[in-house]
């Protein structure tokens, strides 16, 4: 139960973000730039210019994979 509840806030967590990255991907919009990726780096929303973003090394969260892949197969 414990486990559930620490996936529970962590899947709020997420979503919080990616609520947050879209409302920035709107005000990039907004503001007339286009070819922009929003993410989340350090501890902030940043935006990039798509070509770099694009040749940039990604890390994969491990957990996040298991939660996005649990809440994707049921």
């Amino acid at each position: 139960r414990q486990g559930c509840q620490a996936e529970r806030r962590y899947c709020q967590e997420i979503l919080r973000r990616a609520s947050a990255m879209g409302t920035m991907a709107v005000e990039l919009l907004c503001e007339g730039k286009s070819n922009r990726v929003v993410g989340y780096k350090e501890g902030e929303f940043v935006d990039f210019d798509i070509q770099e973003a694009l040749s940039m090394s990604k890390d994969l969260d491990p957990y996040l994979f298991h939660i996005t892949h649990k809440l994707t197969t049921r």
